[in-house]
């Protein structure tokens, strides 16, 4: 039997406040790019398979002035149209969970700084629409691009879309 000192100091864990329960872990910028390659990768995939069935199975006899078989107009429209609905399918989870099909795989999601979930406008407008607009203009996109990239190596992982939009990438 161990015995105790009744006068010996408290041994009680004491957590420190910033580190509290309340703050969620932040994902590391590894994660974050293996969800961006995620993303990236299934409708990749799918257009790949798409556009192989296409010139497999299209027979298409026409040919351009330069002899090149022309892509039909029905695959151009599918392509569009899937572009669209896995857009909105994504935008669509993101509203709802915070994440996409990538961020889920790998176990992150979006909140807001404060903690509360970030709504379709503030994901659509301000860490999409924002940093694109951004991104279309000669030069100054460059350099958006550019320390938006490098700023997820910061102590707090935010890149400058995740600063505009007020919100935090988190492990789930």
């Amino acid at each position: 039997m161990v015995e105790t000192n009744p006068y010996s100091a408290p041994r009680a864990q004491v957590r420190d406040p910033e580190s509290a329960a309340g703050r969620p872990e932040l994902a590391t910028p590894w994660i974050r790019l293996g969800a961006v390659m995620l993303d990236a990768l299934i409708p990749f995939s799918i257009v790949f398979v798409g556009a192989v069935f296409v010139v497999l199975f299209s027979g298409a006899e026409e040919t351009s002035a330069f002899g090149a078989e022309e892509t039909p107009a029905y695959a151009i429209v599918l392509l569009i149209a899937f572009s669209i609905v896995y857009f909105l399918f994504q935008l669509k989870l993101l509203a709802e969970n915070g994440w996409t099909i990538g961020k889920k795989i790998c176990g992150i999601r979006i909140i807001r700084a404060n903690g509360d979930q970030a709504g379709v406008g503030r994901i659509f407008g301000l860490r999409m629409m924002a940093p694109g607009l951004l991104g279309a203009i000669p030069f100054v996109g460059i350099v958006f691009g550019l320390v938006d990239g490098l700023l997820i190596f910061s102590d707090q992982h935010r890149t400058l879309h995740d600063r505009m939009a007020d919100t935090l990438v988190v492990v789930a």
